[in-house]
């Protein structure tokens, strides 16, 4: 199974004549593990394709598969991280009042006498918080 980084062995890429079409499907693409799944289907009813052809693409579908989900949790990760660091940097300029942050989409909102944060966010990050539990 072949990357940018690390060709496999049936890259062709460089065997590719200068006025060859060619379409290129990326890992990225919600679609190419599933044509590339449906290629290799195809392929092995034929006698067109080395069986170790037809392995390393049905390993490729694979890897695109988890090179899918490992970066939809790392990007998950990211934007969970974005959306604590504007929590916290609205939280700190909360002073017992109202305040909009509309950088980030967040508004706060302190009831008076229970010293809860109730917090009303398009991304519904939290919706309430007691004052003590705030870290800061």
């Amino acid at each position: 199974m072949g990357t940018k980084l690390n060709p496999g062995a049936y890259d062709c890429l460089d065997k590719i004549a200068p006025d060859e079409p060619f379409f290129v499907l990326r890992a990225k693409d919600p679609l190419a593990a599933d044509l590339v799944a449906d290629w290799v289907d195809r392929a092995s009813r034929t006698l067109l394709h080395e069986p170790d052809k037809l392995m390393e693409a049905s390993m490729c579908a694979d890897a695109m598969r988890d090179w899918r989900d490992m970066k939809r949790v790392q990007d998950e990760a990211i934007a969970d991280q974005e959306k604590l660091f504007a929590l916290e940097g609205s939280l700190r300029l909360f002073a017992g009042g109202r305040i909009e942050y509309a950088d980030h989409a967040f508004r706060f909102v302190r009831t008076d006498g229970e010293g809860v944060v109730t917090s009303v966010s398009l991304r519904g990050l939290i919706e309430k918080m007691p004052k003590d539990d705030i870290p800061f």
